[in-house]
């Protein structure tokens, strides 16, 4: 799944004020991406295995080295998950997010 496909469900209103607070520290101040090595380098301070961090890294979708906000937000969804102790996928997250 990708990130268009959820567009209807990730959204600023749908989200912790702490992931617009991230995206706004890290994003770039030219526009309104992240940068895919930024993003890692938050991935690595997550504190998850391996395994964890390259499924995670999987599911962010990025172009030409950069994430949409929707995309960061996704990512970082993914991360709360996996720190929760379970496994981080799309289809995880889109039964959370609709209440599933």
């Amino acid at each position: 799944m990708t990130v268009r496909a959820m567009a209807g469900e990730i959204n600023e209103g749908s989200v912790p004020a702490y992931y617009r607070e991230v995206y706004e520290a890290i994003r770039c101040r030219t526009d309104e991406r992240v940068q895919v090595e930024v993003f890692e380098r938050l991935l690595q301070r997550a504190g998850l295995s391996k395994t964890a961090l390259s499924q995670i890294a999987e599911h962010v979708d990025s172009t030409d080295g950069f994430l949409t906000k929707l995309s960061l937000y996704k990512g970082l969804a993914l991360i709360a998950v996996a720190q929760q102790g379970k496994q981080p996928s799309p289809k995880l997250l889109e039964n959370h997010i609709q209440g599933k």
